[in-house]
């Protein structure tokens, strides 16, 4: 757990099929059971965390030195927190304000990380009930099975076979946008001569920003930025017939960016 509470975000994937090939540990087949345990062992995780840092900060308030209103707030936060998780609620689902979630992150709580739920299906099978345990978490389900066939085939025969199910895209692209619209990220690309690159960016970000992911000395000497959505860039065969048709917006440090974007950044320094 330890290294989880590193992570960005989570990916539950929980086994909803049957099969005699493949035994189950615990030698039934039941998701909900499994996200169940799951999340209480991230819950009791986080019991314990929130609970050495009540005492440590009841220690720091006898001893003094920091300032006593600060440590009592703080006190006053965790307690709040042990309240969510005793009664079984993850602390992405509790209220708290964004610098309280900000003061969180530095302890290493599991249950504070975004999480989505993937459900792995027999063929033909519906999403099966997952109890409380998945009580306001995005549910994804996909035939696990299925997927593994379609990686394998040929790019003419996935998209026959892939039609023939009526699966519209393949589960990989579908989990990574989900993944990407729960975390709040989007994706921006950069265009060269014999390279395009994608980066990834929070949500609402400009175009320092994304600057400033490419590399620190673009942040620092920015100029301005062109802009252009993938889509339309396609469409008109290359940067050229873009600038020539006057396709690229230009924009500034506080310019958005957003999903799909190419981004070439004039900077100097």
């Amino acid at each position: 757990l330890n290294t989880l509470s590193q992570m960005d975000g989570l990916l539950f994937v929980l086994r909803a099929f049957r099969s005699e090939a493949v035994p189950h540990p615990l030698e039934s087949v039941d998701p909900a059971r499994d996200l169940a345990a799951l999340s209480a062992e991230f819950l009791l995780h986080d019991m314990l965390t929130v609970e050495r840092r009540i005492g440590r900060l009841e220690e720091e308030r006898e001893r003094g030195g920091r300032d006593r209103g600060e440590v009592d707030r703080e006190i006053d936060l965790f307690r709040r927190a042990m309240l969510a998780l005793e009664g079984e609620q993850p602390l992405r689902e509790a209220k708290f304000t964004q610098a309280e979630y900000t003061i969180f992150k530095g302890f290493g709580l599991v249950s504070l990380i975004p999480a989505l739920v993937l459900v792995n299906l027999g063929e033909g099978q519906d999403m099966p009930d997952l109890g409380q345990a998945a009580r306001g978490q995005p549910l994804m389900g996909l035939q696990g099975e299925l997927e593994m066939e379609i990686v394998q085939l040929a790019p003419e025969e996935e998209t026959a076979f892939m039609q023939e199910y009526g699966i519209e895209e393949p589960g990989r692209e579908r989990v990574i946008r989900a993944s990407y619209e729960h975390l709040g990220l989007i994706s921006f690309f950069t265009v060269g001569e014999d390279e395009v690159r994608a980066w990834t960016l929070p949500a609402g970000s400009t175009c320092l920003d994304a600057a400033g992911v490419i590399h620190t000395d673009l942040a620092r000497g920015f100029i301005r930025a062109e802009v252009i959505p993938w889509n339309v860039l396609i469409d008109l065969g290359g940067l050229v017939e873009a600038r020539k048709q006057g396709k690229l917006r230009v924009e500034g440090r506080e310019g958005k960016v957003t999903d799909g974007d190419i981004v070439h950044v004039r900077f100097n320094i």
